[in-house]
């Protein structure tokens, strides 16, 4: 992640919160985890927003690390297992409409939820469960509503991307799986990040293990993207400077130009 303000100063992560920090554009840096308790995912994972540049969140085996000096130090909002569902894949995302609202979790199932923060991530409280439909692999939020998250799911026969409208006090399965296949057109494959479009709200793109899959009815029908996007996993997805930058796992960087996106800002 990166400070929107001053471009000098980065954080980067590698496994087990490996995280670090440099402050002068990369010319100096060092470890940038005191504060954090715990084990840390094997797929570090970093949350911010561009309202609050210095605020960025991780997460750890026994809850979330919150730092408000862009990782000069740690706070620790502690959740107890196994209600917490700590596992190497496990996400945080700050809502875009509204960075005091933040999901994170790593499961849900008959022990474990996800979990929602509406006041910055001092606090989180646990959101009703769908289904037993095991871990989490990504989570996302809507560009307009900020109460409207997405949770990505990639177990077989399984519902794959929930929605909810009112902080995860209820969710809806928008890939169609009310049997063991799909009735929308969602493919039955791993699933990791959802990107609803700024100027057209309908259109969600979500990243899946054969590439991307679209749809332009909110859910209602789903199609592989047109164009020349290669069939290959997609682990991230980020609208900067009138792009969607694509992040993918054994193919590098992507970017897709879209003209609607040009006035958009983060």
């Amino acid at each position: 992640v990166w400070h929107y303000d001053n471009s000098d100063y980065l954080m980067v992560s590698s496994q087990f919160n490996g995280i670090a920090r440099t402050i002068d554009g990369g010319q100096s840096g060092g470890p940038a985890t005191e504060g954090l308790v715990g084990e840390g995912p094997f797929i570090t994972r970093l949350a911010s927003s561009k309202s609050d540049n210095d605020l960025v969140y991780a997460l750890t085996s026994l809850g979330v690390g919150r730092t408000d000096n862009f990782g000069e130090f740690w706070t620790m909002t502690y959740i107890d297992e196994p209600q917490w569902g700590f596992w190497s894949g496990m996400d945080i995302h700050v809502s875009i409409a509204n960075p005091q609202n933040i999901i994170a979790g790593g499961s849900m199932d008959e022990e474990s939820s996800i979990f929602v923060s509406t006041d910055g991530g001092l606090t989180f409280e646990a959101t009703n469960n769908f289904d037993n439909l095991g871990y989490v692999t990504g989570l996302s939020s809507h560009p307009t509503l900020e109460n409207t998250f997405f949770a990505t799911f990639s177990i077989q026969n399984n519902a794959k991307v929930l929605r909810t409208d009112d902080l995860g006090q209820s969710w809806y399965d928008i890939s169609g799986y009310s049997e063991s296949s799909s009735s929308t057109g969602f493919p039955d494959v791993a699933v990791y990040d959802v990107l609803v479009m700024p100027y057209d709200t309908d259109i969600i793109w979500v990243a899946t293990e054969i590439g991307i899959f679209e749809s332009t009815d909110e859910g209602d029908s789903w199609n592989l993207l047109a164009g020349d996007f290669p069939a290959v996993s997609v682990w991230d997805m980020k609208i900067m400077d009138g792009m969607v930058v694509l992040a993918t796992f054994g193919r590098g960087i992507w970017t897709a130009t879209i003209p609607e996106l040009a006035s958009y800002e983060y």
